[in-house]
């Protein structure tokens, strides 16, 4: 993808930010890479992981909207949407953004993860199990796999 110079070096702050715990700072830059690469999904991408980490849900999700509109592809983009939703109470989108994600790349463990966490906030144990099951498939050393779908073996019975 383009990225205008200037865009570049805004997008590194950002990154810079985003591993300081700077959320909010980080969406700055990547506003200001924005005003010159407006056409670059991924720091449309970026800008809504660093939203979800301030606690911007609603703001995350459009941020998701605009990269999604620009590469529709973009299983991550599918996945952190997903996330964002879910945090706004959307349970049932977020499934569905997650099922994207997985239709797209079906090895995406973000995007098994959350959908399994979804489920079960859904009280569909079962198919969540089967989330984590998809989890340890991929990364059968994943323990926090292990303990969610022991939890939702639990919830299940």
């Amino acid at each position: 993808m383009f990225m205008h110079e200037g865009g570049r070096v805004w997008y590194h702050r950002g990154q810079v930010f985003c591993h300081s715990r700077k959320f909010d700072k980080a969406v700055v830059c990547y506003d200001k890479a924005l005003e010159l690469s407006p056409e670059n999904p991924i720091l449309w991408r970026r800008k809504g992981f660093a939203l979800i980490k301030a606690g911007r849900y609603d703001e995350a999700a459009a941020s998701f909207d605009r990269a999604l509109a620009l590469d529709p592809r973009d299983a991550t983009a599918w996945q952190r949407k997903g996330y964002a939703l879910a945090c706004l109470g959307a349970h049932g989108d977020a499934v569905a953004c997650c099922d994207k994600a997985l239709t797209l790349d079906p090895k995406h463990i973000l995007a098994w993860q959350c959908r399994g966490w979804l489920l079960g906030l859904m009280r569909r144990y079962d198919e969540a199990v089967a989330c984590y099951e998809a989890v340890l498939a991929i990364d059968p050393d994943r323990r926090s796999a292990v303990w969610y779908r022991e939890r939702m073996q639990e919830g299940r019975d």
